[in-house]
C-alpha cells in the first residue's frame, strides 16, 4: 500500500511507471486518486469501490491513496487522516509506504504502532523532516535553510499552488494576501528544486507563481534518491 501527499504525484508516478514487478495498481475513486492517474505514463489505475472486493493472489499489486496537499497546516488533522488511511490499507497490504516527511513531528505519532509494517523516506539518520528534505537530502537542506527566505518548489507545489494558497490564507483571499503572508514571514525568493522530473509547463507555472508573489525564482539541484530508496524498500519487503 502507498499513502502519499498530493505534492509527490510526479515523483510517485515516475517510480510506479519504472517498477515492472508491480502488476496492478488499485485505488478508491477519490478526486485525488483520479487526478493522480493522469501522471502515470505506462499504467492505468484500476478503481474499485470497496478494497474488500480485491482478490488475494500471489502477484505484486499496489493500492494507492493520495491525500490532499496542505494537510500539514493542521498537524492534528494530518495525524488523524494518515491514521485513518493506514487503518484502511493495513487489512489489504503487507506493507504501507508513507510518502511524507515528519511534517512537524506528526510522523512520530503515526509510526507508533506495531500492527503493520510502515516505511517512510529516510536518510542515514532518520525519517526526513519534510517533502523538500526528501529531494534535497538533509545536509543540503540544512545548508539551504541558512540562506534565509526560500520558498521551495517541486512540481506538486506548482501544480497545486491555488489549493495551497487557500489553505494558508482562506478560500476567498487572493494572491495579494498570500504575498503579504510570505513577506511578513521573510520570504525573499522561490527556489525550484530541479530533480529532473519537471516539464516545461510546470516550470512555466512555477515562474508565473513566483512573479505573482513578487519573488525572484532561483534553482538548485535535487534528486529522488531518498524517495527511490524507500520505494524499493517497500517493494522488496513484500517479495
Amino acid at each position: 500500500g502507498i499513502i502519499s501527499c498530493q505534492v509527490f504525484e510526479k515523483e510517485l508516478a515516475h517510480l510506479l511507471d519504472a517498477e515492472e514487478r508491480i502488476v496492478r495498481i488499485y485505488a478508491l475513486p477519490t478526486v485525488e486518486n483520479i487526478g493522480f492517474n493522469i501522471f502515470l505514463k505506462k499504467r492505468n489505475i484500476e478503481f474499485v469501490r470497496d478494497l474488500g472486493d480485491l482478490e488475494d493472489d500471489e502477484e505484486l499489486d499496489a493500492i494507492v491513496e493520495i491525500m490532499p496537499i496542505g494537510l500539514h497546516v493542521d498537524i492534528q488533522d494530518l495525524i488523524i487522516k494518515r491514521k485513518e488511511r493506514i487503518d484502511l490499507l493495513k487489512e489489504h497490504c503487507d506493507s504501507v509506504l508513507i510518502f511524507y516527511g515528519l511534517c512537524g513531528d506528526s510522523m512520530e505519532k503515526v509510526f507508533n504502532r506495531d500492527d503493520v509494517r510502515l516505511i517512510a523516506p529516510k536518510d542515514e539518520l532518520s525519517i526526513v523532516d519534510d517533502c523538500i528534505c526528501s529531494v534535497l537530502g538533509r545536509a543540503e537542506y540544512l545548508r539551504q535553510l541558512k540562506n534565509l527566505g526560500s520558498l521551495f518548489l517541486i512540481p506538486g507545489f506548482a501544480l497545486h499552488q491555488e489549493e495551497m494558497r487557500k489553505m494558508v490564507v482562506g478560500p476567498k483571499r487572493q494572491v495579494d494576501a498570500m504575498r503579504m503572508v510570505l513577506e511578513a514571514a521573510g520570504y525573499r525568493r522561490t527556489m525550484l528544486v530541479d530533480h529532473d522530473l519537471w516539464n516545461d509547463e510546470e516550470r512555466e507555472l512555477a515562474s508565473r507563481y513566483s512573479a505573482e508573489l513578487g519573488l525572484p525564482m532561483e534553482c538548485t539541484r535535487g534528486s529522488i534518491d531518498i524517495l527511490l530508496s524507500c520505494f524499493k524498500e517497500a517493494v522488496d519487503s513484500v517479495l
